[in-house]
């Protein structure tokens, strides 16, 4: 028996076998984006991947189970990457920057993504998804919010954000990145610029000196 020869085979096999999950991942994405989530179909997946119908049920037993697959990959991914993200600073302030841009760029990235998003979240199809893969979504929102509600939570222990609600917060910061990826259609502005922007209004506000309250500004020693 050649049981180098048999290490390879395996290996080779199972590489294999990666690329047609991962190609029947990748095939699913497009045809959910063109065509929707509901209308796409097992035989128009198994079709653009060339694989059989039967051999896309080996991999996965649902179009319901490829969705989750396809979302709990790209949310993991995101996850991890805003970990790293703010794990080079221990200023809050910069972290919340970096948090801001790491989740816009990785939409930025993932336009498809972005996208399926949109018309999940943003439109009725969601509701057409078994409530236990909707569960696995809303668990992994939950841990990316979770990363936000540490950062604004040590902040105001720092002193670096004012006391206040942080739920509150949290919406305020969230809200214009999500409403970027349902509803923005895939236009993203520089990543960035708008981690700074977002940042500088969260902080500082729109209104300039010249329309403050008279009754708010210092006063003057005469």
């Amino acid at each position: 028996m050649n049981v180098g020869s048999d290490s390879v085979t395996k290996k080779r096999k199972e590489r294999e076998k990666e690329q047609r999950r991962q190609a029947i991942l990748e095939a699913a994405l497009e045809l959910f984006v063109e065509h929707g989530y509901r209308r796409t179909t097992i035989d128009m997946i198994a079709e653009k991947t060339e694989l059989s119908k039967g051999l896309v049920y080996f991999y996965f037993s649902s179009k319901d189970e490829i969705l989750s697959q396809i979302i709990k990959d790209a949310l993991t991914l995101l996850i991890r990457q805003l970990e790293f993200s703010i794990s080079w600073t221990q200023n809050p302030v910069e972290q919340l920057k970096q948090y801001i841009r790491t989740e816009l760029e990785f939409y930025a990235k993932n336009r498809p993504l972005a996208k399926l998003l949109h018309s999940l979240f943003g439109g009725y199809e969601l509701q057409a998804i078994r409530e236990s893969y909707q569960q696995t979504f809303r668990e992994l929102h939950a841990q990316e919010f979770q990363i936000l509600r540490e950062i604004l939570e040590r902040g105001i222990q720092e002193g670096a954000f004012r006391p206040g609600p942080v739920d509150l917060y949290m919406t305020f910061i969230a809200g214009p990145i999500h409403s970027l990826v349902l509803f923005g259609k895939g236009n993203f502005p520089d990543p960035e610029t708008f981690s700074e922007t977002l940042v500088d209004l969260f902080f500082h506000g729109l209104i300039g000196p010249s329309q403050k309250d008279p009754d708010t500004k210092e006063e003057t020693t005469p």
